[in-house]
């Protein structure tokens, strides 16, 4: 086991045609969608742990304070925000997978992004699909949508295929997320990009939403030309859907809600919905169903 100031190599896997798909949690993450999506990945692949960073460096702990839990034998631990590598060796003849799941850091963005690539480029990597995840005015009875950017003509062709929007990236000012600092390091390097973000419903903030994480899994199955088996994750899709069909009929406001928003993503110059529906009443029945989620745990949506 090799030990870097940053970084702590279980093993440095040789990759062929390497590609690194990166997801954090955090402020690009709604719903959780995109670290469920690359959880799923090393679960289901399966892949193999090859990696981790220290986060002492990287963390604000009184922000993100670290979690204690109790072992089996009664053990008191501490668990501290994590940052992994795995890979994936495909046994088809396409692109190994060198997966990153992580938590966006609050400290040190360019230190932690050069160990990131740095790590990456010798496990020969050169491709970097990052996933992310923001909270839209979308009605989650319809397909999610996912917008996507890439440096490469070929990616670019292969989003535009799966009917892809390209996303306003180019023109945003403002605060940014950990994903433009790793494009930014990658100026002027051989290496080829591309960002999936999937749109998640802004009524739901705080739900965990498997139909964003497998509509962006599909879409990077397809952009790289990877055969995923997302039948666990469809089982999460159904058991999700059927729990908001609950929550509606439960909720007429945020079924008036829902339905105004249907109109508007099937008719884009329809005028905007009305304001959301009484937030506390919307709080206590997502504290329900978040309950439930978690009380029935729920298939790919686990730790």
């Amino acid at each position: 086991m090799e030990q870097s100031p940053h970084l702590t190599v279980y093993q440095r896997p040789a990759l062929h045609r390497g590609v690194l798909v990166v997801a954090f949690s955090g402020w690009p993450d709604a719903g959780e969608s995109a670290t469920a999506a690359v959880r799923y990945l090393t679960r289901s692949l399966p892949a193999t742990l090859c990696a981790s960073f220290d986060p002492e460096e990287f963390y604000n702990f009184t922000q993100d304070r670290p979690t204690s839990a109790v072992t089996e034998s009664g053990e008191r631990t501490v668990r501290w925000p994590a940052n992994e590598f795995y890979f994936w060796k495909n046994t088809k003849g396409g692109a190994d997978l060198l997966l990153f799941l992580g938590v966006e850091p609050h400290l040190k963005w360019r230190t932690f992004t050069r160990t990131l690539l740095g790590y990456a480029e010798a496990c020969d990597a050169r491709v970097l699909v990052t996933l992310g995840a923001l909270l839209n005015a979308v009605p989650h009875t319809r397909a999610p949508r996912i917008t996507g950017r890439t440096n490469d003509p070929e990616l670019s062709r292969r989003l535009e295929a799966q009917g892809i929007l390209q996303s306003g990236s180019g023109v945003f000012q403002g605060p940014t997320s950990v994903h433009s600092v790793l494009y930014d390091a990658l100026r002027g390097t051989p290496w080829t990009w591309a960002s999936l973000w999937g749109h998640a419903s802004h009524y739901l903030p705080q739900v965990p939403n498997p139909l964003v994480s497998n509509s962006l899994l599909q879409r990077l199955g397809r952009t790289l030309d990877i055969d995923l088996d997302l039948r666990e994750m469809q089982e999460s899709v159904n058991v999700f859907r059927e729990e908001m069909e609950k929550l509606l009929a439960r909720n007429r406001d945020l079924r008036t809600y829902v339905r105004q928003l249907e109109e508007q993503y099937v008719a884009p110059s329809a005028s905007a919905p009305e304001p959301m529906p009484n937030a506390e009443d919307l709080v206590r029945d997502m504290e329900e169903f978040l309950k439930r989620q978690r009380d029935e745990g729920p298939g790919g949506q686990g730790s």
